[in-house]
């Protein structure tokens, strides 16, 4: 189940507002197109719920979208700033659609929605601080972006909805190590947005310049029109 953390969409909205390149006409490219086909799958997802199979093959084709719009990016050379804020968005489109579903359905747990969604809750509480301190939101905003242990969560959220489609026993341990992974990227998406803060707070200190006619410089003056003398 692609997902991305609330911090990564707010960056994303932020950027939309603070940045000039961030350009609609960036969403039309066939990276753009592959992230926007998560939204069409977000909507398909409750419509097969009630078929493991047709599920996994909604949930998988999210999977390789979400895989594939970077690598495309990458090798048509599109990168662009829209691009990039464009994949967690609808990551989490796609993920919000399917938790509410198995919800809805009773296929999921409160409990394990909590463990699946560690990530998330763990870095609401970021997401809500940017959201009322501006030059919180400036400094973090180009840094909170998907990091290894964010896609490594993906994956763990990937095999635990495995195990919720197909009933698997093991799906608990799936649930754990979601939780413990997730709780460890939304720590390190905090910890990316204090040093950026930090960093930018902090203003070295830039030595004095001494100014034309300070003691000092009077001083040097004095003394090498001292040392050299025109001889009588």
């Amino acid at each position: 189940m692609p997902v991305t953390g609330s911090a990564c969409t707010l960056h994303s909205v932020a950027g939309l507002t603070m940045n000039s390149a961030y350009r609609i006409q960036d969403l039309f490219t066939l990276p753009g197109w592959l992230s926007l086909s998560r939204v069409g799958l977000a909507v398909c997802f409750p419509l097969v719920v009630s078929s493991p199979w047709l599920a996994l093959s909604v949930v998988a084709a999210a999977a390789v979208s979400d895989m594939l719009d970077g690598y495309v990016a990458r090798r048509l050379h599109q990168n662009t700033p829209m691009g990039a804020a464009l994949d967690p968005v609808t990551d989490k489109i796609f993920a919000s659609s399917v938790m509410l579903t198995l919800l809805c359905a009773d296929r999921l747990s409160i409990t394990g929605a909590v463990l699946m969604s560690a990530r998330e809750l763990g870095e609401l509480p970021l997401l809500l601080w940017m959201l009322v301190h501006p030059r919180a939101r400036h400094a973090c905003a180009e840094r909170l972006r998907a990091n290894y242990l964010g896609k490594l969560t993906t994956a763990l959220q990937f095999g635990a909805l495995l195990g919720v489609l197909f009933g698997a026993a093991s799906s608990g341990w799936w649930f754990a190590a979601t939780a413990v992974v997730g709780s460890l990227a939304a720590g390190a998406y905090w910890l990316s947005c204090l040093s950026t803060l930090t960093g930018r707070q902090s203003v070295p200190i830039q030595p004095r310049a001494r100014q034309h006619g300070s003691p000092e410089t009077q001083g040097t003056k004095t003394n090498v029109a001292e040392t050299v003398k025109p001889g009588r």
